[in-house]
C-alpha cells in the first residue's frame, strides 16, 4: 500500500501545475528560447506579447497563412488566456490550433521573426510542456542549429517520453545532438519513428510542408528502413520471414497515406525511393510488390509528380517479381498513358526498361477478350517499335519468345482459329519482315521451346539461321562466341571436316609462335565437343595421322593446348578426356611426359578440369603399369623424340620411376586435388623439400628417395624450362615456390631462365603473350620475382649484376617489382650478401637509368642497415671524393667575386657528382638512427671534412648536407651523453669543424644545429671543446637569436645551458679577479643581440643568461652594458623584470656591485668601469657622472618591485645579521649610500638626489618589522653623520611602508616596535625646528595608531597629547600644513580608541572650533576658495565627526550649539565667496562640495548620535544667535528630520513640544521676513529671504512635519495642531519697534497675522495632502481661519462689526498670496472630504457664501465693458472656481446644498458689473465640465426641483425653475462676453442631457 501510495503521489506531483507555489510559477514564467534568465522572469505579459506580436506580424509577411492566428493564439485577449484554467475539451482544441501553427511556423524558426514567433507559444501557451511532441519534431530538421540546444534546455526532464529518450543524454548536456543518434532511434525506435512519420505526413496534410523538414525525414526514414532490413538477414528463414511481415506493417502504412496525398511531390518521391529500398533489401513476395506498383502507377499520368520518376520506379519494382507481368490495374495505366514511347525512350538512358517491356508484353496478351483486342495488340505493337531500336538481339529474342508461347500449339487454352491467332499471327510475320527482329527469332524459338521448323510452318515463312563463319581463318581466332547454342549440321560439320589438310609441316601445337592451322583446328573443335558424332569426326582426321611416329603427338600436343588454354571449362575436359581416351587407346607416347602437364592441370582453379585432370592420372598410370616393360627398353633405346610435346630436350626418368611417383604422390591424394587447388603444391613441398612433422597431416606420409625427388624435379623444370606455355611455366613456378632445393640443383637458379626470358621481353610482347594464354602481366611479374630466393646467396647479385652490365633492360613495372623483392627479403639475406648488396644498391641508386636508379634507392630508404651497411656506404661516398684532384693547373684557375679560385667545368661536375654520393650517404645514416650507431661518428666527421672541401673547391656549400651531417654527430653525441661509458672514440671528434660551421655559414639552420652539437660536445668532453667555444657567442649575432620559432628558441636555450657553464668555470680558473675582462667580449656579444631578440623573449633570455653565467657575478655588468647602450623607461622595465626572479642576496649584492661600479667610475684608475662603460682615466668629469646618474637610478628602479620586498620578508633575520649574505649585503648598501651621500656634499653634488633615491628604495625593501627596528638606530646615525636632512627621507619610506602593510605586520613582533617608536617620534614632533620632519613624524604616527593603536590604547593617547598639548607643534602650530596633519592623526586615534578616547576629547575640542573658525576667515584666494583653508576646514570637521561618531556623550550642549552655529557660519562663508566667482573652475566646484560634504556628514552624525532633546534644544538656542540663512536652515531641517525618522515614537513624543515650538520658529520666517522688509522699506535687502529660498525652507519644513506626523498618534499631534492654528491667531511681540504711527503699527500686525496664515495654510495643505480623507476631522481648526480670509478679502466684518483682518488680494501680492493658499486649503480638504464634513450646515452655508461672495472683488472698477474680460485675466479666478467645484463635489450627495449654490449663482444676474455676471456663467461651465460633478449639477440645478419653495406659487429656490429664469434673462444680457458664455453652456447642457431644456 506504501509503495502504491507513493507512485500515485509522485504522479500528482509530476502533474501538477504548482498554482500556489510562486516560485515555480516564476521559475515557469522564465524559461524562454530568446531571453536569458534572469532577463525574461523580469519581463510583464505585454512586454513579451509586444516583442513576439512584432515577430508573428514579420512572419505574416512571409507566409498569409498564418493571419489566421491573429484572431486566437496573437490576439490580445491570449495575454490573458490561462490555458491550466481551461478544460480538457478545450484544451484538446487549443492542442490542434498549437500544431498546426507549429507546422506553419517550421520553416522559419531559424529567422528572428519566426523564433519570436515561438516565443509566444512557449511563454503564453507552455508548448514545451504541453505540447512538447509537436514541438520537439518541428524543430528536430534544426537538431545541429542552437536553436534546438535552445528548445531542449526549456523541456522538462519528465517529458522526455519513450518516442523522445533518445535526447536525454544530450538534454542533461546542452549540447548538439548528432545526425546518427537519430538515425539510430529511427531505426530502434519505434514509437519515435512512428511519431515523426506521422507528424511528417500531417505537415504535408496541411499543406505545410518545407524543404528542410522533408530532405531530413527522407534522409533518415531512408537510412532507418534499410537499417531495420538489413538487421533481418539473420537467423533461420522462418524467422527472418516473421520479422519482414512485422517490418512491412510498420512501413506499408506510411507508404499508402504518402502515396495517397497529393499536391506534395517531394514527399511523392520519397515513397518511390521507400518502395526500392523495400524491394532491393526484403525478400518482398509478389502480391507486395503489386500493391506498391498500384499506388505508384497512377503518378505516370495524374501528374501529381514527376511522371519519369515513377516510370523508373516501376521499372525497377518489376525486377524484383517472379512472376513477369504486371497487375491488371497498372496494365490499364499504361494503356492509357500518352507518350508513352518517348517516356521510355528517354528513361532508358538512365535505367534499364527490358524486363518492363517484356512484363506489360507479357500482361496485355493475358486476358484478352474482344473487346480489347484491338487495344491490346496495338500497345503491344507500340511496346514492339519501341524495342526494334532500343534493345540489343537477345532481349528481342525474350520479347519474341513471349509472342511465341501465346500460338496456339504452345497455350491450349486458345482455340486454333481464334482472333488472338489472327492478331498474333500478323504481328509475328511483321515482326519476321523487319530487319531489327528476324535475326532474333532462331533464338526465340529456342527460348520458347519450339523448333525452328514448327514456327516457320505457324508462320507460314521462313526465318533466318546465323551465319557460320568461315572454317579456315588466317586471323587469329575469337573465342567469344564459342558459347553459342546452336549445333552445326551435319554437312556443316562435313564441310568443317573437308576443309582441313590432310598433312602438316607444323610438329606440335605448343610451339612458340601463332598458327592459323591451330586456330582452325580449335575452332572446329569447339563445335564438335558439343556433339559426339561431331566429335568422333574431328578426332579421325587424317591430319592426325600423317605420320605414324608422329601423328599422336601432334594430337596429344593440341589437346594439351586446349586443355591449357583459354577455353571454356567444357572445351578443356573435353580435351583432358580426349587425352585419357589417346592413351586408352594405346597412342604411341611415353605417359610419363604427360605428368608435368597434369600436375599444372590438377592445381587449376576450375573443379571440373581437376577431376578430369584426376581421371587422367588414372588412365596414366594405369598406361604405364600395362606397357612397363616396353616403355623400359623404348627408354633404353633413347630413339624416340617428342619435339611435339616439347619434352625433347627434358630428362625423362625410368617407367619404373614415374609409376612409383603416380603411386606415391599422385594416386593417394587425387579427391584431395579435386576438391582443393592448393593441395598439389602442398604435396609437391612435402616430397621434395620435406616438412613438419609437428604438423599432422596426410602429406606426413609422403617419402621419396632422393633419387626419386630429383626425377621429379628434374622433370618439372626441365618442362618449365622447355615449353614455350606460360601457363605451364608459371603454374610449375608457383608449385615449386616450397622447394628451395633439390639435391645440389636449387630452384631458383634452375628455374633463372625462366625469369631471365620473361625480363628480356619488352611491354608489348610481354602483354601480348600474357594476353593470349589469358593472364595478366602484373601476375606473372610476381610469380617470376619470386624466383629470386633469399637462401640462395648469388641470386640477388646475379640479378644485380645483369642490370648493371645492361645485359637485359627489364620493363619498368618488373624493375619496380624486383626492387620491392629485395626490400621484402632483405632481412633474410646473409650478412655477406646485405654488404655486397648494399654497395651495388648504392652505386645503381646513381644510373642513368630512371627506374633502376629510383628502385635501388627505395630499397636503401626501406631496408633496415647495420653498421657495417652504414659504414660501407659512407666510405663508397667519399672514395670519388678522395679521387678528385684537388690542384688545378694554373692557365684554368681564375678569381671569383668574392675571392676564392674557380674550378673547370669538369671537375665541378665531379665535385657535385660527389655531393650528391655524400647525401645520398648521409640521409641513409638519419634513416637509420644514428644515435644506435656510434662507431659512424669516425665516419661522419670524415664527411663533414669532405663537405669543407666540397664547400671550398665549388664556391658554394650545401646547407641541407652541413645540417643532415651536424644532426646525425649530435644523435650520436646526445645518446652517448646519457649514457654511463660513452662508446665512442673521443679522438674522432673534431670541435674545430663545427666551430667553423658556425662561423663560416649563413644558414640558420646549420648555425643552430652546429650550436646544439657544440653544446653537447661541451658536456660530453668539456676539455676537448672549450678552446674552441668562445667564436661561437661572437659568429651567431642576430642570425639564431632574432628568430621566435620553437626550434631556434630550443637551440639557442640549450646552447646557453650548456656551453656557458664550463665555460666560467674555467676562466674562473685560470683568472677569477679579471672574470669581467675575460667575459668582456662574450658579454657584449650579448648585449649587442638585445636588439635582435623579440621583446617578449628577452626577459627569460636575459635571466638563463645570466644563471648559467652566475647572477652574481655578472648581473651587475649585463645592467651596466645595457644601460649605457640604451638608457630609456624601456630599459628600466626590461632590467627590473630581468632581475625580479632572482634570491634577496643576490638582487642586494648587484645593487651593491652597481654602486661599487659607480664608484669606481671616479677613481683614478678604472677597472670594470673601463672594460664594461668605456670609463678611462682622462674621460671627462661630465660623462662621468652622466654614466654615475644613470646606473644610479637603475639601481634604485632594480630595487622596486614587490616581488623582491615579498621575498625580503619572508627572510628569517638571525641574532646577528652578518651571518646570512641578505643583511650582510644589507648593511655594506646603507654604509656605502651614506658615504656617497657624504662624500656628494663637496662633489658630484648632482648625484645626490638619485643617491638619495637608491637609500629610499633600499630601504622600503624591509618589511615593517625590521624597518621599524632599524629606524631609530638609522635616525641617531644619519643625526651623528651630519645627515639630519635625510632624517625626512626616512621617516617617509616608514610611513610608506606603514601605508602598505602585509599580512606579516600583525604579529606581535611589528606590534611591540611600533609602539616602541611612539615615543621617538612624539619628541620628533615636539623639538625639530624642520616643518618636513615633523610632517613626516606624524604621518608615521597616525599610521602606528591606525595599525596598532587598538591594542595599545594608553600608548596612542600619550602620543596624542604631544599634538594636542600647548608649545605650538600641533594643533597649536603656526603651519596650516601642520594643523591638517595633526587633525588627520587625532582623527585616527578617536577611530582607533573610539571610547577611550575621552582624554583626546578633553582637550582638543576647544582648539578644533577654533582651527574651525579659523579656517572660515580669510577663505577668498585669487581664483577662489583657498584650497588650504577648505582643507583645514574639512579636516575639522572629520575629527568632529569622528568624535560624535564614538563618543556622543562628551558632547555637551554648549558644543551642539557651537556645532550648529559653526555649520551656518560655514554656509555664509562659502555662500559669499562663491557668489564673487562669475565662472566656477571644475576644481573650485570641487572645493565647495567637499566644504559643503563635511558639514553634512557631521550634521548627519548629530542627528544619528545626540539625543533628540538635546539637539532640539540646541537648534533653537543657535537659532536665536545665528543671521537667518536658506542653506543653513535647510541642513538643519534635514538633519532634525533625519534625527526624528531615527528615533522611537516614544522619544519623538517626549520632544514634541520643543519640537512644535522649533518647527513654528521656523513657520515664522515669513512673518519674520515681511516684517523685516516693512522696516527696512527703502533699504537694501541683503539680509532678507527671497522667495524660493521661503519656498525651499517650507518644503524642509513639510517634510520634518510629515515625519514627525507619521511618529505621533491622534492624541497627541490634535493638541499640537490646535497650537499652531492658535498661534497663527496671535500677534507676535516681534512685529517690529513701535510707532508712533498707529497705522503702520497696525499694518504690521496685519501682515504678521496674514503671514503666519499663509505659513499655516501652506503646511495644512500639505498635511491633508499627504494624508488625504484621514485627517478631515482637523478641518474644522481651519475652516473658521479661512473663513475669516474670505470674509477680509471682501471687505465684511465679524458679528462684532469689528475689522479682524485686513486683507486686498487684488492690489497686494503678500495678501494675494495668502488668499490663494486659503483657497487651495479649502479645494484640497473638499477633495478628500469623505466623512460629509461640508454637508453639514454650519460649515457650508457660511463657505458657500463666502465662496459665491469672491467674485465682488471682480466689481472693484465700472467700466463694465472691461470687466468681463478682466475677469478672465484675474489670478483669483482659478483659485476661486477650483475652490466652488470643490465644494460641490465634497456636498454632491447632499441636492440642497447644489440648490443654494445655483440659488446663489442665479442672484448674481442682477449684479451691475458684468464681471460678476460673467463669473456667474463661468462657474456654471465649471461645475458642469467636472467629471467628479458634472452630471450630479446638471440633475439636481437644470432636471430636477428646488427643496425650497417660495411660498403662494413662487419660483422654486435654486432648482430648475431658477436656472431656467437665470439663463432666459442671462441670454438677454446686454454683454456679448456673457451672452455668449450663456450660449455655450445652454449647448454643453443640450449636448449632456440629449435634450434642449433651455428655451432658447
Amino acid at each position: 500500500m506504501t509503495s502504491t501510495f507513493a507512485a500515485q503521489l509522485r504522479n500528482i506531483a509530476a502533474n501538477s501545475t504548482n498554482e500556489l507555489d510562486l516560485r515555480a510559477r516564476r521559475d515557469a514564467h522564465a524559461e524562454s528560447l530568446i531571453f536569458e534568465r534572469n532577463v525574461a522572469i523580469k519581463q510583464d505579459w505585454e512586454t513579451i506579447f509586444q516583442i513576439c506580436l512584432e515577430g508573428f506580424r514579420e512572419t505574416c509577411l512571409l507566409d498569409s497563412r498564418l493571419r489566421e492566428f491573429e484572431q486566437n493564439l496573437y490576439s490580445p485577449l491570449a495575454k490573458d488566456q490561462d490555458r491550466e484554467q481551461l478544460s480538457k475539451p478545450q484544451n484538446e482544441a487549443l492542442d490542434v490550433v498549437l500544431e498546426r501553427c507549429l507546422g506553419l511556423l517550421g520553416s522559419k524558426v531559424l529567422l528572428r521573426p519566426g523564433i519570436k514567433a515561438v516565443e509566444w507559444l512557449v511563454r503564453r501557451f507552455r508548448v514545451h510542456v504541453y505540447n512538447t511532441n509537436a514541438l520537439l519534431a518541428t524543430f528536430l530538421p534544426y537538431h545541429e542549429t542552437t536553436v534546438f540546444r535552445n528548445v531542449l534546455s526549456i523541456v522538462p526532464a519528465n517529458r522526455i517520453a519513450s518516442e523522445w529518450k533518445f535526447l536525454g543524454p544530450y538534454h542533461k548536456d546542452a549540447v548538439s545532438v548528432p545526425r546518427h543518434t537519430i538515425v539510430y532511434s529511427a531505426t530502434h525506435n519505434d514509437a519515435f519513428s512512428s511519431h515523426f512519420n506521422n507528424h511528417t505526413l500531417r505537415v504535408c496534410q496541411e499543406g505545410a510542408a518545407y524543404p528542410q523538414l522533408l530532405r531530413f525525414w527522407s534522409s533518415v526514414v531512408l537510412e532507418a528502413i534499410t537499417g531495420r532490413l538489413n538487421q533481418l538477414k539473420s537467423g533461420r528463414k522462418e524467422v527472418q520471414k516473421q520479422r519482414t511481415e512485422d517490418v512491412l506493417l510498420k512501413i506499408l502504412p506510411l507508404l499508402n497515406e504518402g502515396l495517397e496525398l497529393r499536391g506534395c511531390p517531394e514527399l511523392t518521391l520519397v515513397c518511390f525511393t521507400i518502395s526500392l529500398v523495400l524491394a532491393a533489401n526484403a525478400d518482398l513476395e509478389d502480391h507486395v510488390i503489386d500493391a506498391l506498383m498500384k499506388a505508384i502507377a497512377p503518378f505516370i499520368t495524374n501528374g501529381e509528380a514527376d511522371s519519369k520518376s515513377a516510370l523508373a520506379c516501376l521499372a525497377m519494382l518489376v525486377t524484383k517479381k517472379l512472376d513477369g507481368r504486371v497487375p491488371k490495374d497498372v496494365l490499364e495505366v499504361f494503356l492509357r498513358a500518352k507518350d508513352l514511347t518517348a517516356s521510355l525512350l528517354d528513361l532508358h538512358k538512365e535505367v534499364s526498361v527490358a524486363s518492363l517491356c517484356a512484363a506489360l508484353v507479357t500482361s496485355a496478351l493475358s486476358g484478352v477478350k474482344q473487346k480489347n483486342l484491338h487495344v491490346r495488340f496495338q500497345f503491344v505493337e507500340t511496346i514492339f517499335d519501341l524495342a526494334g531500336g532500343l534493345f540489343p538481339p537477345p532481349i528481342r529474342s525474350q520479347l519474341v519468345a513471349i509472342l511465341l508461347q501465346k500460338l496456339p500449339h504452345t497455350d491450349a487454352s486458345l482455340p486454333v482459329d481464334s482472333p488472338l491467332q489472327t492478331h498474333l499471327t500478323r504481328l509475328l510475320k511483321a515482326l519476321n519482315d523487319s530487319p531489327d527482329f528476324s535475326p532474333a527469332f532462331s533464338q526465340a524459338s529456342t527460348l520458347a521451346g519450339l523448333s525452328q521448323s514448327l514456327v516457320e510452318h505457324l508462320l507460314e515463312s521462313t526465318i533466318e539461321s546465323p551465319q557460320p563463319s568461315g572454317l579456315i581463318e588466317s586471323a587469329p581466332i575469337d573465342f567469344n562466341d564459342r558459347g553459342a547454342d546452336s549445333t552445326p549440321t551435319e554437312d556443316t560439320v562435313k564441310a568443317m571436316m573437308a576443309s582441313f589438310p590432310a598433312q602438316t609441316a607444323e610438329l606440335s601445337c605448343l610451339a612458340h609462335g601463332p598458327s592459323p592451322l591451330f586456330d582452325q583446328l580449335a575452332r572446329a573443335f569447339t563445335h564438335c565437343c558439343r556433339n559426339q558424332r561431331s566429335l568422333t569426326q574431328f578426332e579421325e582426321l587424317p591430319l592426325w595421322r600423317q605420320k605414324p611416329e608422329a601423328a599422336s603427338t601432334f594430337y596429344i600436343s593440341f589437346l594439351l593446348r586446349i586443355s591449357l588454354g583459354l577455353f571454356s571449362t567444357m572445351e578443356r575436359c573435353v580435351a583432358i578426356q580426349g587425352l585419357s581416351k589417346s592413351l586408352n587407346q594405346g597412342f604411341p607416347l611415353d605417359p610419363q611426359l604427360l605428368i608435368p602437364y597434369i600436375t599444372v592441370l590438377l592445381s587449376d582453379s576450375a573443379q571440373p578440369v581437376r577431376k578430369a585432370a584426376a581421371a587422367c592420372v588414372l588412365v596414366i598410370q594405369k598406361s604405364i603399369s600395362q606397357n612397363l616393360q616396353q616403355e623400359q627398353e623404348q627408354h633404353q633405346s633413347g630413339t624416340t623424340t617428342y619435339d611435339a610435346l616439347t619434352m625433347n630436350n627434358v630428362k625423362r626418368i625410368s617407367p619404373a620411376q614415374a609409376d612409383k611417383l603416380l603411386n606415391q604422390l599422385y594416386l593417394p591424394h587425387l579427391e584431395e586435388y579435386i576438391l582443393d587447388p592448393s593441395e598439389m603444391r602442398k604435396v609437391l613441398t612435402a616430397a621434395l623439400e620435406g616438412h613438419d612433422h609437428a604438423t599432422p597431416s596426410k602429406t606426413s606420409d609422403i617419402e621419396l628417395k632422393k633419387t626419386s625427388k630429383q626425377a621429379l624435379f628434374d622433370l618439372l623444370t626441365g618442362c618449365a624450362l622447355a615449353c614455350p606455355l606460360l601457363r605451364i611455366k608459371m603454374g610449375i613456378t608457383q608449385l615449386l615456390m616450397g622447394v628451395h632445393k633439390v639435391g645440389a640443383a636449387a630452384t631458383s637458379k634452375t628455374l633463372a631462365p625462366v625469369l631471365d626470358r620473361w625480363a628480356s621481353l619488352s611491354p608489348a610482347d610481354a602483354e601480348a603473350a600474357a594476353s593470349a594464354e589469358g593472364l595478366a602481366v602484373p601476375q606473372i611479374d610476381a610469380l617470376a620475382i619470386q624466383l629470386i630466393a633469399p637462401q640462395d646467396k648469388e641470386a640477388v647479385e646475379h640479378i644485380l649484376d645483369m642490370l648493371a652490365e645492361g645485359k637485359f633492360q627489364p620493363r619498368p613495372s618488373l624493375a619496380t617489382i624486383f626492387f620491392d623483392h629485395i626490400a621484402a627479403i632483405w632481412d633474410i639475406l646473409r650478412r655477406e650478401s646485405q654488404n655486397a648488396v648494399v654497395v651495388r644498391l648504392f652505386e645503381m641508386s646513381f644510373s642513368d637509368n630512371a627506374a633502376y636508379a629510383a628502385g635501388s634507392r627505395h630499397v636503401l630508404h626501406t631496408v633496415a642497415l647495420t653498421t657495417e651497411n652504414l659504414a660501407a656506404l659512407l666510405d663508397q661516398s667519399l672514395s670519388g671524393l678522395a679521387q678528385i684532384p684537388t690542384d688545378v693547373p694554373p692557365k684554368k684557375r681564375r678569381r671569383l667575386s668574392h675571392g676564392r679560385e674557380s674550378i673547370p667545368k669538369e671537375l665541378a661536375g665531379e665535385w657535385n657528382s660527389s655531393g650528391a654520393r655524400m647525401t645520398l650517404a648521409i640521409e641513409l645514416v638519419e634513416d637509420s638512427q644514428p644515435e644506435n650507431h656510434p662507431q659512424l661518428l669516425g665516419g661522419l666527421f670524415e664527411v663533414l671534412i669532405g663537405l669543407n672541401r666540397l664547400r671550398d673547391k665549388t664556391a658554394c656549400e650545401s646547407p641541407y648536407l652541413l645540417c643532415l651531417c651536424l644532426s646525425n654527430i649530435l644523435a650520436i653525441i646526445d645518446k652517448a651523453r646519457q649514457a654511463r661509458k660513452p662508446n665512442i672514440d673521443m679522438t674522432s671528434i673534431r670541435a674545430d669543424l663545427v666551430t667553423e660551421c658556425v662561423r663560416s655559414s649563413d644558414n640558420v639552420q646549420v648555425q643552430s644545429t652546429a650550436l646544439l652539437l657544440s653544446a653537447s660536445l661541451a658536456a660530453l668532453a668539456p676539455d676537448r671543446i672549450l678552446h674552441t667555444i668562445m667564436p661561437i657567442f661572437t659568429f651567431k649575432g642576430r642570425s639564431i637569436l632574432s628568430k621566435d620559432d620553437e626550434r631556434s628558441i630550443y637551440v639557442t636555450n640549450r646552447a646557453i645551458d650548456e656551453i656557458i657553464p664550463p665555460l666560467v668555470a674555467s676562466l674562473k680558473k685560470q683568472d677569477a679577479r679579471n672574470l669581467i675582462h675575460s667575459t668582456s667580449n662574450l658579454l657584449s656579444s650579448f648585449v649587442t643581440a638585445y636588439e635582435h631578440v623579440p621583446q617578449h623573449r628577452r626577459v627569460s633570455f636575459y635571466q638563463r643568461l645570466l644563471s648559467r653565467l652566475g647572477a652574481d657575478d655578472f648581473s651587475f655588468a649585463v645592467i651596466a652594458l645595457l644601460t649605457s647602450r640604451r638608457n630609456t623607461e624601456d630599459m628600466w622595465t626590461f632590467l627590473t623584470r630581468l632581475t625580479a626572479e632572482f634570491p634577496a642576496s643576490t638582487q642586494v649584492l648587484t645593487f651593491r656591485k652597481i654602486l661599487d661600479l659607480t664608484l669606481d667610475t671616479f677613481s683614478e684608475k678604472p677597472h670594470d668601469a673601463e672594460t664594461l662603460l668605456d670609463i678611462t682615466r682622462v674621460t671627462p668629469i661630465d660623462k662621468r657622472e652622466a654614466v654615475a646618474s644613470d646606473l644610479l637610478q637603475v639601481a634604485a628602479r632594480l630595487l622596486a618591485p614587490k616581488a623582491l620586498k615579498t621575498r625580503i620578508a619572508r627572510l628569517t633575520k638571525p641574532d646577528r645579521p652578518d651571518e646570512t649574505p641578505f643583511w650582510t649585503e644589507f648593511k655594506l648598501c646603507i654604509s656605502r649610500l651614506l658615504n656617497m651621500l657624504k662624500s656628494q656634499k663637496t662633489q658630484h653634488k648632482s648625484l645626490a638626489p638619485p643617491t638619495k633615491k637608491c637609500l629610499s628604495a633600499l630601504l622600503e625593501l624591509l618589511s615593517l618589522a625590521d624597518l621599524l627596528d632599524i629606524v631609530p638606530t638609522l635616525l641617531d646615525e644619519l643625526e651623528q653623520s651630519e645627515h639630519a636632512d635625510l632624517k625626512p627621507l626616512a621617516l617617509r619610506v616608514l610611513a610608506s611602508q606603514l601605508r602598505q602593510p602585509g599580512p606579516a605586520s600583525k604579529d606581535k613582533k611589528s606590534q611591540s616596535s611600533a609602539i616602541s617608536v611612539l615615543p621617538t617620534l612624539g619628541v620628533i614632533v615636539k623639538s625639530t625646528d624642520d616643518e618636513n620632519l615633523r610632517h613626516a613624524a606624524i604621518e608615521c604616527l597616525d599610521r602606528i595608531f591606525e595599525l596598532y593603536g587598538r591594542k595599545h590604547p594608553d600608548a596612542v593617547v600619550s602620543a596624542s597629547s604631544t599634538l594636542t598639548d600647548g608649545g605650538g607643534h600641533g594643533l597649536e602650530s603656526k603651519d596650516e600644513r601642520t594643523q591638517i596633519m595633526s587633525l588627520l592623526c587625532l582623527t585616527t586615534a578617536t577611530e582607533v580608541l573610539k571610547e577611550a578616547s575621552v582624554p583626546i576629547v578633553l582637550v582638543a575640542i576647544p582648539k578644533v572650533f577654533r582651527l574651525l573658525y579659523s579656517s572660515m576667515e580669510d577663505l577668498k584666494g585669487p581664483k577662489g576658495p583657498k584650497g588650504g583653508k577648505v582643507e583645514l576646514h574639512n579636516t575639522c570637521y572629520m575629527l568632529l565627526s569622528s568624535f560624535v561618531m564614538h563618543v556622543p556623550f562628551m558632547i555637551s550642549e554648549e558644543n551642539l550649539v557651537e556645532i550648529f552655529e559653526s555649520s551656518c557660519k560655514s554656509c555664509i562663508g562659502m555662500s559669499q565667496i562663491m557668489a564673487t566667482y562669475l565662472g566656477e573652475a571644475r576644481s573650485t566646484l570641487e572645493l565647495r562640495t567637499s566644504w559643503k560634504d563635511s558639514r553634512i556628514d557631521l550634521l548627519n552624525l548629530v542627528a544619528d548620535k545626540v539625543e533628540l532633546a538635546s539637539l532640539v534644544a540646541g537648534l533653537r538656542q543657535a537659532w536665536q544667535a545665528s543671521v537667518v540663512n536658506a542653506d543653513a536652515i535647510g541642513e538643519w531641517l534635514d538633519m532634525l528630520s533625519r534625527a526624528i525618522k531615527r528615533n522611537s515614537k516614544s522619544t519623538v513624543s517626549r520632544a514634541v513640544e520643543e519640537l512644535s515650538n522649533f518647527i513654528l520658529q521656523v513657520m515664522d520666517l515669513r512673518r519674520v521676513n515681511r516684517v523685516n522688509a516693512l522696516v527696512n522699506a527703502g533699504n537694501a535687502t541683503g539680509d532678507l529671504l527671497q522667495a524660493d529660498e521661503l519656498r525651499n525652507i517650507e518644503d524642509n519644513l513639510f517634510n520634518l512635519s510629515e515625519a514627525l506626523i507619521y511618529k505621533l498618534n491622534d492624541s497627541t499631534f490634535r493638541p499640537i495642531f490646535e497650537s499652531w492654528v492658535e498661534w497663527s491667531r496671535s500677534d507676535s511681540p516681534e512685529n517690529g519697534p513701535e510707532s508712533d504711527d498707529t497705522d503702520k503699527t497696525s499694518d504690521r500686525k496685519n501682515g504678521g497675522r496674514i503671514a503666519r496664515l499663509g505659513s499655516l495654510f501652506s503646511l495644512a495643505s500639505h498635511f491633508f495632502e499627504s494624508l488625504k480623507s484621514i485627517v478631515t476631522s482637523y478641518a474644522s481648526y481651519i475652516l473658521p481661519e479661512c473663513n475669516e480670509v474670505l470674509r477680509a478679502a471682501i471687505g465684511n466684518h465679524d458679528t462684532q462689526g469689528a475689522a479682524t483682518l485686513r486683507l486686498r488680494p487684488e492690489v497686494d501680492h503678500h495678501d494675494q498670496e495668502v488668499y490663494t493658499e486659503a483657497l487651495s486649503l479649502l479645494s484640497t480638504v473638499a477633495k478628500h472630504d469623505a466623512d460629509g464634513f461640508f454637508t453639514s450646515p454650519s460649515h457650508f452655508q457660511p463657505l458657500a457664501t463666502l465662496l459665491i461672495g469672491q467674485y465682488e472683488l471682480l466689481a472693484s472698477h465700472k467700466n463694465t465693458k472691461s470687466l468681463s474680460r478682466d475677469f478672465m485675466r484675474s489670478p483669483i479666478r482659478e483659485p476661486i472656481l477650483k475652490a466652488v467645484v470643490g465644494l460641490a463635489t465634497a456636498v454632491q450627495d447632499v441636492p440642497a446644498h447644489h440648490h443654494t449654490l445655483n440659488h446663489l449663482l442665479c442672484q448674481l444676474r442682477h449684479h451691475e458689473h458684468a464681471a460678476v455676471r460673467l463669473a456667474s456663467i463661468q462657474t456654471h461651465i465649471s461645475l458642469t465640465e467636472s467629471e467628479d460633478v458634472g452630471e450630479e449639477w446638471l440633475q439636481n440645478v437644470v432636471l430636477g426641483q428646488s427643496s425650497i419653495s417660495a411660498a403662494d406659487g413662487g419660483v422654486a429656490v435654486g432648482g430648475s425653475g431658477e436656472t431656467m429664469v437665470y439663463v432666459n434673462e442671462m441670454l438677454e444680457d446686454d454683454d456679448e462676453d456673457v451672452e455668449s458664455s450663456v450660449r455655450d453652456w445652454v449647448r454643453m447642457v443640450r449636448e449632456r442631457v440629449g435634450e434642449d431644456i433651455f428655451e432658447v
